[in-house]
Order: structure tokens, then sequence, then C-alpha cells
């Protein structure tokens, strides 16, 4: 359990505020020392894998006087990258062929600039006039070395860059950061929209179930009949009942007290209950203690895929399992409903928001140390078939 920390942000996610160079080329080296290792494991030209160096200090000649330059070197036989810090206030970045490595700074043309980082005054650090977090900071390391191994060779392509792509994909440096930065707008905007509809959502509960049966209790004790008082008590049950179900849905304290297993199968019923569609579970106690919001995610998860069952797919029957592994956690949802003949129907269906929100969360559990994924199997008049895998078996067992 050490290696997840409750309620903490990771420290990538946050504004890089470092006081000077050094920070961030030991940052940059330990960057490109991990997307090294994971690309010269899928070459097997030597020439092409990928050595890197130290942050190192030499004194280099700027206009007529001597300055001191901490340099870091990411090269392999054809092509490198020199990064330089000749300031406290600027980390630069430039794509050399091999045999001019030996002739910095000389042979750094402003052309063949690939990044610059430059700090403000509250030590924030900045690319193109935007301020760079730790996570976008790994991506300039990702795609610099992308374009270390595109440029090694002229004509580089199939088994080198699918070699490569495996882990750092075909982006040029400034592609790879307008996408970046594209998605995490993109995600903001999802985020908002989801708001939205949850709060749509809320209203609509209220409003067809819980203002009506206060309304008809209203009508039924002023028209003047008596009521009897078991009629009135069933119905403030009722109310009650339908409240409970909705705090449940907004609210996840009964995740926190009992746990997953347990909160699934709650859940199921609940939905059962309200819609009065026939839900089967079958969920299996945890062999490990996963993690309260990785749990909350899994939980998430299943709440979406049975809402879309019973609101979009129309389906009659739905199965819930949760299988637990020695090295997997497995959320199955299945219906058989109407099915979708494409992902891109599934998602103009939805608004736009089911499987890429399903997929964050997926991501979500991904960052916090638990690798995952979702498949999803759907055919038109058949049903579809969801299925989450998160990979638990770096959880130490209970």
């Amino acid at each position: 359990m050490g290696l997840f920390q409750s309620k903490r942000k990771s420290e990538e996610d946050e504004p890089l505020s470092l006081s000077s160079p050094q920070a961030v080329m030991n940052l940059l080296t330990r960057y490109f020392g991990e997307s090294a290792v994971d690309v010269n494991a899928n070459l097997t030209d030597e020439t092409f894998k990928l050595a890197i160096t130290k942050p190192f200090k030499t004194q280099e000649k700027d206009a007529d006087r001597s300055v001191s330059v901490l340099r870091l070197i990411v090269r392999n036989a054809n092509c490198g990258l020199s990064v330089r810090a000749a300031n406290r206030d600027l980390v630069e970045a430039y794509l050399l062929p091999s045999s001019q490595l030996v002739l910095v700074p000389q042979s750094e043309y402003p052309s063949r600039l690939k990044f610059k980082l430059t700090r403000q005054n509250d030590n924030t650090w900045w690319l193109d006039g935007h301020r760079v977090t730790g996570k976008e900071l790994r991506m300039l390391a990702l795609t610099a070395t992308n374009d270390v191994l595109k440029y090694s060779h002229s004509g580089v392509n199939s088994a080198i860059a699918e070699g490569a792509r495996i882990t750092v994909g075909d982006l040029s440096l400034t592609t790879g950061f307008r996408d970046l930065l594209f998605e995490k707008a993109q995600l903001v905007s999802d985020l908002v929209t989801q708001q939205e509809v949850l709060h749509a959502h809320l209203a609509g509960e209220l409003h067809d179930s819980v203002i009506a049966d206060l309304l008809f209790l209203k009508r039924e004790l002023s028209s003047g009949r008596i009521i009897p008082t078991e009629r009135v008590c069933n119905a403030i049950d009722n109310v009650v009942l339908t409240l409970r179900g909705i705090c449940a849905d907004f609210s996840s304290r009964e995740l926190r007290d009992w746990g997953l297993s347990h909160s699934l199968k709650e859940l199921a019923q609940r939905f059962s209950e309200r819609s009065g569609h026939e839900i089967v579970t079958s969920v299996a106690d945890l062999t490990v203690e996963l993690p309260y919001e990785a749990a909350l995610q899994v939980y998430r998860i299943a709440q979406e895929l049975m809402n879309n069952a019973i609101k979009h797919a129309q389906a009659n029957s739905i199965r819930l399992s949760l299988i637990c592994t020695a090295t997997d956690l497995l959320l199955v949802v299945e219906d058989d409903g109407i099915g979708f003949a494409s992902l891109s129907t599934q998602h103009s269906r939805q608004g736009g928001m089911g499987i890429p929100l399903l997929k964050e969360r997926s991501d979500m559990l991904t960052t916090m140390g638990l690798p995952s994924s979702i498949a999803i199997d759907s055919q038109c008049g058949v049903g579809t078939k969801t299925v989450l895998t998160v990979d638990v078996s770096r959880i130490a067992k209970p």
C-alpha cells in the first residue's frame, strides 16, 4: 500500500517550480533515460540505440567571454540532442548530427532548435507561452527522443519507426505538445459537460419521483377524505427510499464504509428496483485491498455502464460481474440491448461523453499505478459486453 498516497495529487500534474536550470536538467535526464530504456528494448540495430549523459559543465566562449554551460547529450551513432543551460533562466535543446556534437556551440544553429524553456520570476518554467507541468516536461523528452530517432538516418521508417512508436509515438515536438494541450482542454470541456448532465439527472430524479410523490400525497391529504395512517407512512417511505437511492448514487460513503464488492451489489439492486430491469450479479470478494480512489473509479465505471444499458441500449437484462485473479481485477458488464455498429455511433448516442469518459477513468487508474484498459464488444441487435481490466499484481495481499 506504500505506493498509493490517498488524496495526494501527482507532482507531475503541478506546474514546474524550480529555481535552477540544474533541477530542470536533472528531470530531463531522468525522463530521457526512461524513454531510452523503452525505445532501446524495441530496436535491434545497435546504431540507433540511445545513450544519455548526465548533466556536465563546460567552459565555452560567448561574445568573446568565457561562460559556464551545463549540458546534457542524448545520442545514438547518427544523431543527437544537445540540451544546454547557459544562464539561470533558459534551457535549450538542439538536434544535431552526431559528428557535430563535438563542435557545440558552433553547430547549434537557430534552425536546429527543438525547444526552449524559460524561467519566470516565480520560478515556473514556460514553453511557447505555456506554463509547463512535470507531465508536459516528460512529453517533451519523449517527443525529442522520437526526433532523434526520426532524423538519425535519412529514410528511417518501417521497423525502426515502428519500434520507436511503441513508446514515443509518431509525433514531432510541436505537434505532440499542441495535441497534449488540446487533450487537456477537451477533458476540461468533457468534465464540465458531465457536471451538467449529472445536474440534469439529479433534477429529473427529484422531479419525476420525489416531487411527484409528494404532490400526490398532498392531494390525498387535502381531499378531505380520511387517509389511513399506514398509507401515508408507505408514501413517505417511498419518498425516503428514492432519496436514499439518489444520495447513494452521488455519494461514495457506502463504498468507503463497506468496500467495492458490497457497494457494487447494492448499486445493482438500486438500479433494478428503480428501473424494473433484471440485473444479475456475480461479484467476488476482493483478495487485494484496493485503494479507495481506485475503487471509486471502478464503481463509477460500473454505474455509467449500467446507466447506459438501461437508458441508451434499451436492454431487458443486464449482468454485472466482478472477478479477482492473482494478477487482475475484471469488471464485466453485459446487456442484451440494441448494441451499436461502431464506437463513433456510441460516441454520438451519448452526447460525445460515454466512451471517452470511461477511458479517462481507466487512464486515471493507470496513473495511480494500476495499469488498466477497457474493451468493448458490441453487435447491433445482440447487445454489448464491456470489460475493464485492472492490473492489481503490484498491490500487497492483505
